[in-house]
């Protein structure tokens, strides 16, 4: 019998997330976009289905996950091939005015065998702020012209545009003067009797 030694070379794979970025600013309880590049470092290429996420984290580590979403689809990556995941995520309502990480994960389900798994990860620290309520008064808007011998009384109207939380009380004003409030829709109120003279309507959501 005879034999024979030959010298091979096993390839491996390796995933990495990077370029983790959002796209505007981060409000409680509104829809983000976020992108990462996936890309195989290692010098094995590699096609399979997998999954890639992102988390919401305390920290930057999965330990203090908050909430997260992941993506599954079919990739074919030559060694440093790269693709781009581009997603649109609902952010939860966390406290506003609070730091956050968003993470991106490659391969997030370890359905690729991989040589290293610890560069996988990739934190992003951001802000996520309060979006605010938008009101808008409805006929009488800017401005109206009555003319009456006698105080007259008009209906007020707002409406609103939601934002990160509920509102919960709709206040209207002549100048400073609080004229009349709603804590739930339709937003409108009779208006006490408005005397002869210019009249300055304005209206003001709180939210919780």
């Amino acid at each position: 019998n005879t034999s024979a030694a030959v010298a091979i070379t096993i390839g491996n794979t390796d995933l990495t997330a990077t370029n983790l970025g959002i796209v505007g600013t981060a409000y409680v309880g509104m829809n983000l976009s976020v992108s990462f590049t996936v890309m195989n470092v290692a010098t094995n290429a590699y096609s399979s289905y997998w999954y890639d996420g992102v988390t919401l984290s305390t920290n930057a580590t999965l330990a203090g996950a908050i909430a997260s979403w992941d993506w599954y689809g079919y990739h074919s990556l030559l060694p440093g091939g790269s693709y781009i995941q581009s997603q649109t995520i609902k952010l939860p309502g966390v406290a506003a005015g609070t730091n956050y990480y968003l993470i991106a994960q490659a391969d997030d389900r370890d359905y690729v065998p991989e040589s290293n798994k610890t560069n996988n990860l990739q934190p992003l620290l951001i802000t996520i702020t309060n979006l605010p309520p938008s009101i808008s008064l409805l006929p009488p808007t800017n401005s109206i012209q009555q003319t009456s011998c006698v105080p007259v009384s008009m209906t007020l109207a707002a409406g609103i545009q939601l934002g990160s939380y509920a509102v919960t009380n709709v206040q209207f004003f002549d100048g400073a003067t609080l004229i009349g409030s709603k804590t739930s829709p339709p937003y409108r109120v009779q208006s006490p009797l408005f005397d002869h003279g210019d009249h300055s309507i304005t209206a003001r959501a709180t939210d919780t």
